[in-house]
């Protein structure tokens, strides 16, 4: 049996992996706690007590997250409950990533499903993957979208399959949501009710 080598994107995953451990292993509380905020979202603050007062002090109604957000880009939407630091009203503590609920469910915790009217429903809303269009704390689009509406449809959509049907050639700039809802509609093809459905 040959033996293969693996990738080089293995080796030097499993190499920077091990600094990354080393360095953490051997490095001050302080060291320690800028080296995960580096790779990760959501660390908590070192002395949250601390944190808390100098938010406080500081007149800040924001997180530093939040602020960084809006550096890059002042049209950016954040989450409100984010942006107000209830993280409580979707995950089990402040600190922890565990959701309160059910994925699928969460999001019905506060946004209410009579608001999203229609007998077609978009399959990943009808699931409760709302993720899979909206981040759930910042976006440097409009509601919260991962990529901005031009391009978020094509993200799962095939483009050659929707320049096939009649009513979409020749319209290059027409945004999806121009005639289909995204959500949910009572009509075919989830279309808006002011657009024709032959």
């Amino acid at each position: 049996m040959i033996r293969r080598k693996p990738p080089i994107w293995i080796a030097i995953a499993a190499l920077t992996l091990g600094l990354v451990l080393q360095g953490i292993g051997c490095a001050t509380p302080e060291e320690r706690h800028r080296l995960l905020t580096i790779f990760f979202d959501g660390v908590p603050p070192l002395y949250p007590e601390e944190a808390e007062l100098a938010l406080e002090d500081s007149g800040e109604s924001e997180t530093p997250q939040v602020r960084r957000t809006r550096a890059v880009n002042p049209n950016a939407t954040v989450h409100g409950p984010y942006a107000e630091k209830e993280c409580e009203q979707c995950h089990s503590s402040r600190y922890s990533n565990r959701l309160k609920v059910e994925r699928k469910d969460l999001c019905w915790t506060c946004h209410d499903r009579e608001d999203f009217p229609g007998a077609v429903v978009h399959g990943p809303f009808e699931a409760g993957y709302c993720e899979g269009c909206h981040h759930p704390h910042r976006s440097e689009h409009e509601y919260l979208l991962h990529s901005d509406q031009a391009d978020l449809c094509v993200g799962c959509h095939v483009q050659y399959d929707a320049e096939a049907i009649v009513e979409h050639r020749g319209d290059d700039e027409r945004l999806c949501q121009s005639c289909h809802d995204p959500h949910a509609s009572e009509r075919k093809y989830m279309l808006k009710e002011n657009e024709d459905s032959s």
